[in-house]
């Protein structure tokens, strides 16, 4: 039988349905100026995958307006979106699965 926060597969495989982590609060905490100069700060090819039902989708819009500022500050953050909850990798795994490869692939051909 599975634990809690798990489901049981057939074949009585295990797939987890949260992420422990988070019943802890972050150990970091950043001002909105500082995560701006953080996110300008990457140089490296960037993919930020969400769930389109997941937070993002209904955060107040100033909260919401954080993530684009974001992507839009950063030429090299591309952002993709997946059908699903905030877990959207344990829900529609292939598709994450689909999106990562791809980027792998077109981020090593660069």
């Amino acid at each position: 039988m599975g634990e809690r926060g798990c489901e049981v597969l057939e074949g009585g495989r295990v797939r987890q349905l949260y992420c422990p982590a988070q019943r802890y609060g972050s150990l970091m905490y950043l001002t909105w100026e500082q995560s701006q100069e953080f996110m300008r700060s990457i140089s490296k090819p960037y993919l930020f995958i969400r769930g389109d039902e997941g937070v993002m989708s209904f955060l107040p819009p100033a909260v919401a307006e954080f993530k684009d500022v974001i992507v839009a500050g950063n030429p090299v953050i591309r952002e993709k979106s997946v059908p699903g909850p905030h877990h959207f990798h344990m829900s529609n795994p292939n598709e994450t699965a689909t999106l990562i490869d791809a980027f792998l692939s077109e981020s090593q051909d660069a």
